[in-house]
């Protein structure tokens, strides 16, 4: 009935608010002034004396994506997509981790190359198109832009700051709107503001764009697959087996997105990553409530382990040293072969031994150069696989 639906209308939008203002004070970050980080940011110094090389960067972020050792410990063989990526001229950086375990703690620190917690706010202004790392490439004459499939990276208060970017406006409110009235609301509903297939599409006009472009250009673009588990605080029936099928979408995506900057590697630094891990262990969401001992290495890949893959056009030579274990790193990385000088890398990366930011797991427990350290004495490595996998 029409009262039903008013009803769960209101209860809907109550909830929603609610939950915002309690997820907001449960991740309370230091309120640094976006200004005073920027001024801190390798970036400027870096970018803004001039580039050599000025490559297209795109950056294709599959969200959850895990590399292959998590995804062994949970029976799945990936191989065939990472021996795409190495027949494809990509170097396979095992081992990485991010300094965050969300979304937005690890895209905000990797556009700013920072290990810095950043407040909801200022990391939503970073993701839509206002980090140093964007600006500095806009000062160069580099084309900007963010493609994504809902307003989630987007600015709370102001508009994007890509040369171009997508979606254009937030069409949220039509979809919910029906999804209420239908008396039916489903998390996709709630959170996503058009139809995938329409992010779908504007990604793959972007890509061929820069594909067969002779101008530069900056893309940051963060899909919805394989995604992550829904973190209510419990796995659900049959949840791992669709995440299985998910991650089977994602690799279909990634081959779909390769393929359109073929006809442009040589022109092109493509970094294929994810920004977290799946969280499908445990109880498939924090690890606060859990003993320590109960805790393994695998829990916290599960967490904070990171894809990564880097195409570099084939006259830059890389050593074979995997200088990529902290992802917030990677963009410092690509600086080095725009400006020509490798060495700034290791004048401005985060140092190996930069600790995690313990969101979702207990605060007695972090990960520094590669190891799990507690308060129990225990100390092991998290990834036992630290190597690169290319074709040179």
């Amino acid at each position: 009935s029409s009262k039903k639906q008013l009803i769960l209308a209101f209860s809907i939008f109550l909830f929603i608010g609610i939950s915002n203002q309690a997820i907001s004070f449960f991740n309370k970050a230091e309120n640094v002034d976006l200004e005073a980080l920027q001024n801190a940011s390798p970036f400027y110094p870096i970018l803004n004396e001039g580039l050599d090389n000025k490559y297209s960067i795109v950056v294709l972020v599959y969200d959850g994506y895990p590399q292959n050792e998590t995804l062994k410990h949970y029976g799945i063989d990936n191989s065939d997509q990472t021996n795409f990526l190495i027949n494809n001229g990509f170097v396979i950086f095992n081992g990485t981790y991010s300094i965050g375990s969300y979304s937005l703690g690890t895209m905000a620190r990797f556009l700013e190359g920072t290990n810095v917690k950043i407040n909801e706010e200022n990391s939503r202004n970073i993701t839509g198109g206002y980090s140093s790392f964007v600006k500095a490439l806009d000062y160069n004459g580099y084309q900007t832009a963010g493609v994504f499939p809902n307003s989630f990276f987007f600015p709370p208060n102001i508009a994007p700051n890509y040369d171009y970017y997508f979606p254009n406006k937030a069409q949220r409110s039509v979809k919910m709107a029906n999804a209420i009235l239908s008396g039916y609301l489903t998390d996709d509903d709630a959170i996503y503001t058009i139809p995938y297939e329409n992010y779908l599409k504007e990604k793959e006009k972007i890509l061929s764009t820069i594909g067969n472009s002779i101008n530069p250009y900056f893309l940051y673009t963060h899909t919805y697959f394989p995604g992550h588990t829904q973190n209510s605080g419990s796995c659900l029936p049959g949840e791992f087996e669709e995440w299985k099928n998910e991650l089977e979408y994602a690799n279909l995506e990634m081959t779909n997105d390769i393929s359109l900057l073929e006809n442009n590697f040589q022109n092109t630094i493509i970094i294929v990553m994810g920004d977290h891990g799946p969280f499908l262990s445990k109880n498939c969401t924090s690890l606060a409530g859990y003993d320590l001992n109960e805790i393994t290495r695998f829990d916290i890949q599960d967490r904070h382990g990171t894809f990564l893959a880097i195409r570099f056009p084939d006259n830059i030579i890389e050593n074979n040293v995997n200088d990529l274990t902290i992802i917030q790193n990677t963009l410092i990385k690509a600086a080095s072969v725009l400006t020509g000088n490798q060495e700034i890398f290791y004048e401005y990366n985060l140092p190996s031994n930069t600790p995690i930011e313990p969101s979702h797991i207990p605060e007695q427990i972090n990960v520094v150069d590669n190891r799990i350290i507690n308060s129990l004495g225990k100390d092991e490595v998290l990834f036992e696989d630290v190597s690169t996998k290319s074709k040179k």
